[in-house]
């Protein structure tokens, strides 16, 4: 967690005043050295006690020695015991259990803990006084704490942090760099829906105003001094080489605009700019600082993206319909057994055609298509194995008629065939054809039963001059059907106009 910036200023004030108190204590012993203090006070308590010991031993009175002893220790709580004893080694008197609790210090150098004074007698040493202390354990946490020199260092850290707190903060309040921004200009700044900032040379911010604050999240104590590329900002793959647009402002002092930036607060939803930044240079050209404006796109880009959303789905759905506009074509326009357009759609192709041959004076023929001995099938083999037939005989046709002609379903069996740009010679041999593929291929095709002989007979009409309409030009082609079926079948008839030809289909029509 990130501290305030006058807390840490504070805390770092601190930290450099007690450096400094130990740093000179060191050195310069500005503070008593309590334990040396109490050092030299034992020592004088210690050789006091000698004197006096000293006298009562040139007496041998060592028992008064021994009662003074025990009576020391007992009404001195820092004494734990005493004892007189010999140049030899004897112990002339002594306190409870005194050799259990002295330690002999080195050589005849006394500690803080243990003191020992010489008795000399005459110009030799006599004997030894020993007063052991008790120990001031400083690693005791309690007894640390109660050390006088941690509790000044405790002192000066907590007074001198209130001090260092309040005295910043007032003169953070006398130097806010906001400060020298006039306050209508500031309020005008606040009153801005988009976020504006103010950088220092160094990209530092200076100002924020209200929309910022909220866009980021932010307080102005946790913005003031922070760097604008310190804040969680999210670069595409694109931007990562790229300089952010405050820095190019800065350093080419010249307008930036319309950088794409994205912000992701600690909370909330990610917040996407559109960047403006303006240098903002002194009289002589030199850049102090950026001007930088964040302008809020989020809810626009979310728009967008409901928008893009919506025509995806409404592409979805229109490419729906036309499918289903295609089905409902196809059930409206074609027979749902062999495909063919029915009888309606067929007779508007026809016309169509009919009109576009008329008016461009091209070619236009017909060709009328009936199964020979087609209820046979039914009758032999069902009207399965029929409507097998009918598949198999329109597949056929199909493999040899052209891209545009048209074919339709003209009746049970029977089928009329368009055919644009097609003259007489050239539909009569498609026709041939078509019957000699039929009669080669059709009957291996059917799938329940082998061994069938499919044919088909055909009648051609081409369109002439005197050709009134298109069902003219039909019935034309269904007289010449039935010359051919009358001629023994599985063969094409062709209607002409020359008069040889033209009586005989007269005596077809009369006969049949």
């Amino acid at each position: 967690m990130r501290l305030p910036p006058l807390v840490g200023i504070s805390i770092g004030l601190v930290s450099l005043t007690i450096s400094v108190m130990l740093l000179g204590n060191t050195f310069f012993e500005l503070v008593p050295d309590e334990r040396k203090i109490t050092f030299e006070h034992r020592r004088s308590l210690s050789e006091s006690l000698a004197v006096l010991y000293s006298t009562l031993a040139s007496q041998d009175d060592f028992e008064t020695i021994e009662l003074a002893m025990n009576a020391l220790v007992a009404r001195t709580a820092d004494i734990q015991s005493a004892a007189l004893v010999a140049i030899d080694g004897t112990t002339l008197a002594q306190t409870g259990h005194h050799l259990d609790s002295w330690t002999p210090p080195q050589g005849i150098e006394s500690t803080l803990d243990h003191i020992q004074i010489p008795i000399f007698q005459g110009l030799g040493k006599w004997g030894v006084v020993q007063v052991r202390f008790r120990s001031n354990n400083t690693s005791d946490p309690i007894e640390l704490i109660a050390h006088t020199w941690v509790q000044f260092i405790a002192f000066v850290g907590l007074i001198g942090f209130l001090g260092y707190y309040f005295f910043m903060k007032r003169t953070l309040r006398h130097l806010d760099p906001s400060a020298v921004v006039p306050k209508r200009v500031k309020a005008a700044l606040d009153n801005l829906e988009e976020g504006v900032v103010i950088l220092d040379p160094h990209d530092r911010i200076i100002l924020a105003n209200t929309a910022f604050l909220r866009q980021s999240e932010k307080s102005i104590s946790d913005l003031l001094g922070t760097k604008i590329a310190d804040l969680t900002w999210l670069t595409t793959d694109d931007q990562m080489d790229e300089k952010p647009p405050w820095e190019l402002a800065r350093t080419q002092n010249d307008s930036q605009t319309g950088f794409p930036r994205v912000l992701a607060p600690s909370e909330g939803q990610l917040r996407k700019f559109l960047v403006n930044c303006s240098p903002i240079s002194d009289d002589h050209g030199k850049v102090n600082g950026v001007l930088v404006a964040f302008n809020d796109v989020t809810e626009l880009d979310q728009a967008n993206s409901h928008l893009v959303d919506t025509l995806k789905n409404l592409h979805e759905s229109q490419t729906e319909v036309l499918k289903k506009n295609e089905e409902l074509e196809l059930l409206a326009t074609r027979d749902s057994l062999t495909g063919c357009f029915n009888r309606r759609a067929f007779f508007e192709k026809l016309d169509s055609a009919y009109v576009l041959a008329k008016e461009n004076g091209t070619a236009l023929s017909c060709i009328m298509a009936d199964i020979d001995h087609f209820k046979l099938f039914n009758d032999r083999y069902g009207h399965a194995l029929g409507d097998q037939v009918i598949q198999v005989v329109v597949k056929t046709i199909g493999e040899v008629l052209r891209t545009g002609d048209i074919i339709g379903r003209y009746g049970g069996e029977e089928f009329c065939i368009v055919l644009p740009n097609s003259d007489r010679n050239r539909t009569i041999d498609i026709a041939e054809r078509i019957c000699r593929k039929i009669e080669a291929e059709s009957g291996g095709k059917i799938r329940t039963t082998s061994g069938l002989t499919i044919t088909s007979s055909f009648g051609v009409a081409t369109l002439t001059s005197e050709t009134v309409d298109p069902l003219e030009l039909i019935d034309q082609a269904d007289k010449a059907l039935y010359a051919a079926k009358e001629n023994g079948r599985n063969q094409v008839g062709f209607w002409d106009d020359q008069p040889r030809v033209a009586e005989v289909n007269a005596s077809l029509v009369t006969t049949s």
